[in-house]
């Protein structure tokens, strides 16, 4: 999306956050930055449970959205502002995104941003974001994650070593959750000096999310939605005797970590090799 709507994001370090004249959260919350301290938040705009205790000067989270592009696309139609044809269509893309993840129907503010976007977004865009997700350079990496799959009692789990980016753990665990055995489908990497786990599930008597920050979120920034989430976890806060470079060892503490607080993991945990 960001390649094709040629949207100008780049990455900013604390000398540049502290420098800004303005600081605004969208789809996130200040309590979801544990390796970064803020030194303030101006504006939060969110669709997540609400779960910040930080002052803002202004702050809209609507959990029951499905989507922050709905929030946001509702602020543009009260004031009567068109969006461009990119920006339409980065936020409708954004709802029909989220919609696919979450298991309940779009509220009257999510149809109303679709049918506002609608009138400026491109079909043919959108069409070149949904069919262009991988490239070349990333297939090889699925071929690690088949080689390095493995299954027990409807939990897919593999960790692929590192990674250029999450982005590649994200891809392919949205692709394993889509076999029909898998309930669960996990993919880990090492993207920097972090240990990234990617959760899909199928939503039935499960929560993603929930799941994901009992298990990691002492050690890192966690959590997510019932069919989504991920944790990251930075190299220096994983136990003695795990590193970012040996596999074997990740592999073993996510998924004691995930059997200690899910029953589902412990028969992928016992299969594991000594």
């Amino acid at each position: 999306m960001i390649s094709v709507l040629r949207i100008p994001a780049v990455h900013v370090d604390a000398g540049a956050i502290h420098a800004a004249g303005w600081i605004a959260l969208v789809d996130a919350q200040p309590e979801f930055f544990k390796e970064v301290r803020l030194p303030r938040v101006d504006a939060v705009f969110d669709h997540h449970p609400n779960k910040t205790r930080t002052r803002v000067r202004f702050c809209d989270i609507c959990p029951a959205c499905l989507s922050t592009s709905s929030i946001l696309a509702g602020y543009l139609a009260a004031q009567g502002i068109q969006p461009t044809r990119r920006l339409a269509t980065a936020l409708y893309y954004g709802i029909q995104t989220d919609a696919r993840n979450m298991q309940r129907w779009p509220t009257p503010q999510d149809n109303g941003a679709m049918l506002f976007l609608q009138k400026r977004a491109s079909i043919s865009l959108l069409r070149l974001i949904e069919v262009s997700q991988y490239s070349l350079g990333r297939l090889d990496y699925f071929s690690i994650a088949l080689v390095k799959l493995r299954y027990a009692r409807h939990v897919l789990f593999s960790h692929i070593g590192p990674v250029p980016s999450a982005d590649v753990c994200v891809q392919i665990a949205d692709f394993l959750v889509r076999i029909k055995e898998a309930r669960w489908a996990l993919v880990s990497g090492v993207a920097g000096d972090r240990l990234v786990i990617v959760f899909r599930c199928d939503g039935h008597l499960k929560h993603a999310g929930r799941t994901a920050a009992a298990a990691f979120g002492g050690l890192g920034s966690a959590g997510g939605h019932k069919t989504m989430s991920r944790a990251e976890i930075p190299g220096r806060n994983l136990p003695a005797g795990v590193t970012l470079t040996g596999n074997e060892g990740i592999e073993r503490f996510v998924l004691a970590s995930l059997a200690r607080v899910e029953r589902e993991f412990r028969p992928l945990l016992k299969a594991l090799p000594e």
